[in-house]
């Protein structure tokens, strides 16, 4: 029988030392146990091939490290707050071991705070590479998504990025990770989404060879902070190497490039409040402070 694809979710209690217990479902594979290991809320895994996994939680602040053992390929990624428990914050956190993991496919794209109410944050460490191909990080119109990276990892995206479809998303780019995009990247994707990124620290950097929209959706809200010599930056010419700032009616972003060797750079145009895609400009500020540049 063909296994699930690798979610994250199971039957999982989560004993912390404290009074309080934070109890999680996974299921990997086609196993409710699943092959994990370990105790409290630092679990070790090997998946195979094509498992799931899928991480949701019961109770609000929950949060647990999960390291692999081993390149890992899988068909998708999902974290979601579960059920009545839906509006609970938690974090996951994969130590990827500096490991491979490859996950997501054209039908199943890895999803970030993907129903109503969810509040969920996964941060990616340990010096290893997550092949994705598409991201989504806060689908839905009540649904908040975080997505940070550290430790030298980094993210290679192949599918559209969303980062608030119609809910509200962050991405992080931290302590000299990276992030490789090849397709049109979406910060504040749909009506009255946010979509916030930070870069920040030496090395740390996000490179793209294809637009990056920031305000595509009417009414929406986005940021972006680049800091402490943290860089953006767009490699392709002509229309694919675009950046765009304000990019539907009514959008507002607000843009801060700050420090020594924090840049934003592109081959192609920069547009600020320009509309280019709808004709209709939003609203857009970039503000440089203490040798922030704009190359």
């Amino acid at each position: 029988m063909k296994k699930a694809p690798l979610l994250l979710a199971s039957t999982l209690t989560l004993a912390f030392a404290c009074s309080a217990v934070a109890q999680s479902t996974r299921r990997w594979g086609s196993a409710i146990d699943g092959p994990f290991s370990g105790a409290g809320n630092q679990w070790n895994v090997v998946p195979g091939v094509s498992d799931v996994a899928r991480f949701s939680n019961y109770d609000a602040n929950a949060a647990f490290t999960v390291t692999f053992g081993g390149n890992v390929t899988n068909s998708y990624f999902r974290v979601d707050a579960d059920g009545d428990f839906a509006s609970n914050p938690f974090t996951v956190t994969l130590d990827l071991a500096g490991y491979t993991y490859t996950l997501g496919s054209a039908t199943d794209p890895n999803v970030i705070a993907r129903n109503a109410d969810n509040n969920a944050s996964v941060h990616l460490t340990g010096h290893g590479t997550v092949n994705a191909i598409h991201t989504t990080i806060g689908n839905l119109a009540t649904s908040t998504g975080k997505l940070t990276l550290s430790g030298s990892t980094k993210l290679i995206t192949s599918g559209s990025t969303q980062i608030g479809a119609y809910g509200s998303g962050t991405l992080e780019i931290t302590d000299a990770s990276r992030v490789e995009s090849s397709t049109l990247t979406y910060v504040g994707r749909r009506e009255n989404s946010t979509g916030n990124v930070l870069i920040t620290g030496a090395d740390s950097t996000w490179s793209t060879t294809r637009s990056i929209l920031f305000g595509f959706g009417a009414n929406s809200t986005s940021s972006l902070k680049i800091e402490n010599g943290g860089r953006l930056e767009n490699t392709s010419t002509g229309s694919n190497g675009s950046i765009d700032f304000g990019t539907a009616a009514g959008s507002n972003i607000l843009v801060d490039i700050k420090g020594v060797g924090s840049t934003l750079s592109t081959g192609g145009s920069l547009y600020v409040g320009g509309g280019r895609t709808t004709g209709a400009a939003g609203q857009a500020q970039i503000t440089l402070e203490e040798g922030g540049a704009l190359s």
